[in-house]
């Protein structure tokens, strides 16, 4: 990142945790924050409007104002699923009903779409980690479905062929969502892909992943996201439970 954007970045930071920004930013009808920081923890801490954090917040102690906290609050009263992904995301958890859903995020960068994106080195026995935890799991949970989903097509088609009768995919073109070439004439089948995997991640009883901020935040929306949950260890080279 360069140093004139890391300034603007901390600049905005430091602005929304401890400053009036309500006033600050008074002249501007409309805001818009794109980002994959966390905002929303200092905003909600902020002495200048903590005012209106209490009466948003109801019986909710201010303690528990974090985004980790209100995130699946938020994400399902904002967003609602279009046609063409809920019609993806529905077809999974028919399959998985009366079964138990295991879900796979493998993230290893160099995304097809994203020419900036660089390979996670540290990751390349991602796949292998997850099917040799998965296989001894399934010893267990013989009724189960594995869905996955991944950055790299090839160990998709890896962990659907080593479960050919129990695994299943959400078909179509890999999009990274944040950075995409926007010429580029897949992306519409691409975000329709993407919105149905980051549903599906919500919707697991046991998930594997990788370290990733788009599979972390779709965990955030699972009934007890704490339960279940196992990260790949790159130093380990091995799932641990999180």
């Amino acid at each position: 990142m360069r140093s004139w954007q890391t300034s603007i970045r901390n600049e905005i930071a430091n602005t929304i945790k401890s400053k009036d920004f309500v006033q600050i930013w008074s002249s501007y009808n409309d805001i818009v924050i794109s980002t994959n920081s966390d905002y929303m923890t200092p905003a909600l801490h902020n002495k200048f409007v903590l005012n209106q954090t209490r009466k948003l917040l109801g019986r909710l102690p201010l303690a528990q104002a974090t985004m980790q906290t209100l995130f699946a609050f938020l994400f399902e009263l904002l967003f609602t699923p279009s046609i063409s992904v809920r019609n993806r995301v529905d077809t999974i958890l028919a399959a998985s009903r009366h079964r138990h859903l295991i879900c796979l995020h493998i993230r290893l960068g160099k995304n097809p779409t994203n020419p900036f994106d660089h390979a996670f080195t540290s990751r390349v026995n991602t796949t292998k980690a997850m099917l040799n935890f998965t296989d001894n799991y399934l010893s267990n949970k013989s009724s189960s479905l594995v869905f996955v989903t991944s950055d790299s097509g090839q160990d998709v088609s890896d962990v659907l062929h080593h479960y050919p009768n129990s695994s299943m995919t959400i078909v179509g073109p890999i999009l990274h969502i944040d950075r995409f070439d926007r010429r580029s004439s897949i992306i519409c089948d691409g975000f329709i892909k993407v919105l149905a995997d980051f549903y599906l991640l919500g919707e697991c009883q046991t998930s594997l992943l990788s370290n990733s901020g788009f599979s972390s935040w779709a965990n955030r929306r699972r009934e007890k996201p704490n339960e279940e949950l196992y990260m790949y260890d790159e130093k380990f080279k091995q799932m641990r439970k999180s």
